[in-house]
């Protein structure tokens, strides 16, 4: 993983800088709070899967949604968190983690209710 985000650098510098920075940030997180931060319940970001789906709800267009369209909507989701509108991990405390990595001004904020 290091090893392509260091090739995806040096070929594409706009796209290797936010690339880095998440890089570091999860290896941070992985590293320095993994036993700390599973026993906060970890919750990530990430769509729940639904098991309930039957066959007779894929005939309904209104919830059936196309494999391009699941794509696009997690990459969306994808650059509200490099752009720093949605927090790329959040716990049930409250506590979230935001960075900004596109633009003049780079942030990394961590918020913690007390």
């Amino acid at each position: 993983m290091v090893c392509i985000s260091i090739i995806l650098w040096i070929n594409w510098r706009k796209i290797g800088y936010p690339l880095i920075i998440l890089i570091i940030i999860s290896l941070a997180v992985i590293s320095f709070g993994s036993g700390k931060l599973l026993n906060e319940s970890i919750k990530f970001n990430l769509p729940a899967f639904n098991s309930s789906l039957s066959i007779s709800s894929l005939d309904d267009d209104s919830q059936f949604l196309s494999r391009g369209k699941k794509i696009l909507n997690s990459l969306r989701g994808w650059s509200k968190q490099i752009r720093g509108k949605k927090p790329i991990y959040s716990n049930d405390n409250g506590s979230q983690i935001i960075v900004d990595s596109i633009g003049e001004e780079k942030s990394i904020k961590i918020i913690k209710n007390f």
